[in-house]
């Protein structure tokens, strides 16, 4: 019996339905689903490659303050994924590379000597390696 109820549901595998009381054309009503598809997806990316959760803040500032911290993390993303396109690495690597780097810069007024110094910490022995200077 429930093998039979299986089978009879199985014709329609593939299929979705939007359903909506709005008055809009079709072709309307589908671009609006996919668009929120869009934004979901983005806010997947948020989460996952900088690390931003749900904050709850009820004051308007803290709200408009947050969504525009989102708004400046997608954009960054979006615009590394573009820099990046054709290269052997993407934006969530490059990301994570960037977070093991910082660069050093020393001066010596009274020594007369000026130095920069680029460093990468190797993330399996946390020991750093000297870069280039630039």
């Amino acid at each position: 019996m429930i093998l039979r109820e299986v089978h009879k549901a199985e014709k329609f595998d593939g299929y979705s339905v939007i359903f909506t009381t709005a008055g809009l054309a079709k072709e309307q009503i589908v671009k609006i689903y996919f668009d929120k598809d869009l934004v979901e997806k983005a806010f997947q990316s948020l989460k996952g490659v900088t690390k931003l959760r749900p904050v709850r803040h009820w004051l308007y500032n803290r709200v408009i303050a947050h969504v525009f911290i989102c708004y400046l993390s997608y954009l960054l993303l979006t615009l590394m994924r573009i820099k990046l396109e054709g290269m052997d690495i993407t934006a969530p690597h490059a990301l994570k590379e960037l977070g093991t780097m910082y660069r050093v810069h020393m001066r010596g007024h009274a020594q007369g000597f000026q130095d920069n110094q680029s460093c990468h910490t190797n993330e399996e022995t946390g020991e750093d390696i000297e870069g280039d200077r630039p």
